[in-house]
């Protein structure tokens, strides 16, 4: 009992440092302003599917190099990509579906291994990544829903009332 207990007492306790230390890191940023515009709608919408980035993890073998940096360029590839497309096509509506694996995180130890940053620095930056990835897409399509899809199974998905 008594160490079922201390068990809860060091997992509140955690939890507790984790909520601190990202509320430090969260006032170093800027909350961006997005100047919206009415717009006619054409009818013409697209989707996007944006899964497995694995922010934060290192790899350089023969097979395979990533890291931070090359998963921050293929997102900024993904966005021109997108934008380019939506352009090309007349699409005013964007639907981006963002499934599992935006970070790495710490699931198995060969992965904690594997991780040039830690668990909090990854959910920090990869959320910056995907708020300017949108901002982005934001100042070039009209109009854009979010569908964020919160475990691999596709059980859960969370739509938001629009």
């Amino acid at each position: 009992m008594k160490s079922q207990l201390n068990k809860q007492i060091r997992e509140q306790a955690r939890h507790e440092s984790v909520e601190e230390i990202l509320k430090n890191k969260l006032d170093d940023f800027e909350p961006q302003i997005i100047e919206y515009k009415e717009v006619k709608n054409n009818g013409k919408s697209a989707i996007a599917l944006w899964s497995d980035w694995h922010y934060g993890i290192e790899v350089d073998s023969v097979i395979n190099k990533f890291n931070p940096d090359i998963c921050r360029e293929r997102v900024r590839k993904l966005v021109n990509k997108t934008i380019t497309h939506c352009k090309t096509h007349d699409i005013d509506e964007l639907h981006v579906f963002i499934a599992g694996d935006i970070i790495s995180a710490e699931n198995y130890n060969i992965i904690r291994l594997q991780n040039r940053e830690n668990l909090i620095d990854q959910i920090i930056n990869a959320s910056d990544l995907l708020t300017q990835s949108l901002i982005e897409i934001a100042k070039n399509i009209p109009k854009i829903k979010i569908v964020y899809i919160i475990s691999s199974n596709l059980a859960n998905i969370i739509i938001p009332p629009y």
